[in-house]
């Protein structure tokens, strides 16, 4: 269960959590931002599971409330990609 979220941070800190124990510590760069309008998640995999994992992570810690829609940017590439910048995301609503 997740206690109150008293901030901004506090989401942030859940969710990266959150992911990191579903996939295991197997996303890079892992980097998650809140705002009013927009929950943003960025990171690499080396593979879809991996990538399945963290999405429905996210998923279910933005269940137990009303938040703003996710943008995940989680990308399966190798070691040594980069992270793409805030443009071109796809939205998803939890």
């Amino acid at each position: 269960m997740l206690p109150p979220l008293k901030c901004a941070t506090d989401l942030e800190q859940a969710i990266e959590r959150h992911i990191k124990e579903r996939t295991w510590g197997r996303v890079r760069r892992l980097r998650v931002e809140v705002s009013k309008e927009r929950v943003f998640v960025f990171g690499l995999s080396s593979t879809y599971y991996v990538k399945q994992l963290a999405i429905q992570a996210v998923l279910e810690i933005l269940s137990s409330g009303t938040y703003p829609p996710v943008v995940i940017e989680l990308d399966v590439a190798q070691e040594d990609a980069q992270i793409p910048r805030k443009s071109g995301h796809a939205v998803a609503h939890a």
